[in-house]
Formats: C-alpha cells, sequence, structure tokens
C-alpha cells in the first residue's frame, strides 16, 4: 500500500497527435505585392520568384513566427527565452534580405569557400544534421 492521494501521479497518457498528411502541409509563396523589394530588385537576379526567393520568403516567416512567439511570453522567468526568440528573428531577416540579393551560383560560391575555409565547422555541422536526420526518420 502506497501513500498516493487520489488523482496524483501520472494519470491517463497524453493522446497522440495525428500523424500530418498532405493537406496539413502549406506552401508559402512569395506576396506579389513585395516582388522587387529585395536588394537587387527580386526575379531579375533570380530572386524573389527562384529558389533564393522562395527561400527567403520561409526566413521572413519564421522570423515573424519568432517574434510573434516573442510577444506573448511574458512571464520574467522566461525573459531570456523571448530575448533569445527576438534576437534569432532579427538574424533571420537579415539572412532573408542577404539570399534576396544574391545568384544561386554566388551563393554556391560563398559555402563552397567557407567549407574550405572551416573544415571543421563543416564537418560538425554535417554530422549534427545527420544525428538530427537520423531521429526524425527513425520514428
Amino acid at each position: 500500500m502506497t501513500n498516493e492521494t487520489p488523482g496524483a501521479g501520472q494519470g491517463p497518457p497524453a493522446p497522440a497527435a495525428p500523424p500530418v498528411t498532405e493537406a496539413d502541409l502549406v506552401l508559402i509563396r512569395p506576396d506579389p505585392g513585395r516582388s522587387g523589394s529585395g536588394a537587387a530588385g527580386g526575379a531579375a537576379e533570380g530572386g524573389a520568384a527562384g529558389p533564393l526567393g522562395l527561400a527567403a520568403e520561409v526566413l521572413k516567416a519564421l522570423a515573424e513566427g519568432a517574434r510573434a512567439l516573442a510577444g506573448q511570453l511574458r512571464d520574467p522567468a522566461v525573459q531570456p527565452a523571448a530575448d533569445a526568440l527576438r534576437k534569432a528573428g532579427e538574424g533571420l531577416d537579415r539572412t532573408a534580405e542577404q539570399l534576396r540579393g544574391q545568384d544561386v551560383d554566388e551563393l554556391l560560391a560563398r559555402g563552397q569557400g567557407y567549407v574550405r575555409d572551416n573544415p571543421a565547422v563543416a564537418l560538425g555541422a554535417a554530422a549534427v544534421a545527420g544525428f538530427l536526420l537520423f531521429r526524425m526518420l527513425r520514428r
């Protein structure tokens, strides 16, 4: 016999989240009203209409989400997390603007140069990405 009070303890398990279906996925499209808002004018250099423009729009949406979540965190105990979210949002905005002004070939060349200059960082990032991908696909 244990001294547990009724209702205390673990209780029933939480219901599992429903699986994600194709209908749940949303394709983020560039806003036609914002075309030409990049550093180089958008579609002329493969920006707003190309893959980098789409990536920039995704980063902008993530930045807006991070700022919105930070605005909802009002408890003083979580203010460091809110500040980190705001900083992350600012960084995502800067990255989105940089992507808009670049060509795909230029971006690939910069990435290759970074990997050549920082092989340990690149190897570590690849290992972390592989581990996370393994964990997501294993489930």
